[in-house]
């Protein structure tokens, strides 16, 4: 995903944590749930549309988004111990 596409994910730049674990997993399901099938729905309908310029339109496969959707969700090793602790 190029730069563009990854900030396009991001909330405002905004780093947040949720420290428990299980409300993490719950969090990233259900976003993935709802935000997947609308990508793919949109992407499928508007990949191959034949836009002057696609990249502007339609700038991450599915693929990509789900593998943004997993990282927004993950919490480093490191970071993970200092919020158990």
């Amino acid at each position: 995903m190029g730069a563009a596409g990854s900030g396009a994910l991001r909330v405002a730049g905004q780093p947040y944590t949720i420290p428990e674990r299980e409300l993490r997993l719950e969090l990233n399901r259900a976003a993935t749930e709802r935000i997947l099938p609308a990508y793919s729905a949109f992407h499928g309908r508007f990949a191959g549309f034949g836009f002057s310029n696609p990249e502007k339109h339609v700038r991450c496969t599915p693929q990509e988004v789900e593998a943004a959707l997993q990282a927004f969700y993950q919490v480093h090793k490191d970071r993970e111990a200092r919020l158990t602790v």
